[in-house]
């Protein structure tokens, strides 16, 4: 354990197990599995602050595309407070 801790309680640069994501990822991984899902992009936050993405599947179509922009503005919402 260490005292490194963020000012406005964000990322420590430690690794840290988020409930919520993995909640998220689970629950993504059960419907893939089931083949309610067949497509997927995941945007990833890392411990150290830089950022990623995956994507597989069947990426096809504009709903897909859709989906990411109002993925993409919800996410701007939180960034900004």
């Amino acid at each position: 354990m260490s005292n490194v801790e963020a000012l406005r309680g964000g990322l420590t640069g430690e690794l840290q197990v988020y409930d919520s994501c993995v909640s998220v990822l689970e629950d993504a991984l059960t419907r893939a599995r089931s083949g309610d899902v067949c497509g997927v992009v995941v945007i990833m936050l890392h411990h150290d602050r830089l950022a990623s993405y995956q994507m597989g599947g069947m990426i096809q179509g504009y709903a897909i595309l859709g989906a990411a922009e109002i993925a993409k503005s919800g996410l701007a919402e939180i960034v900004k407070g």
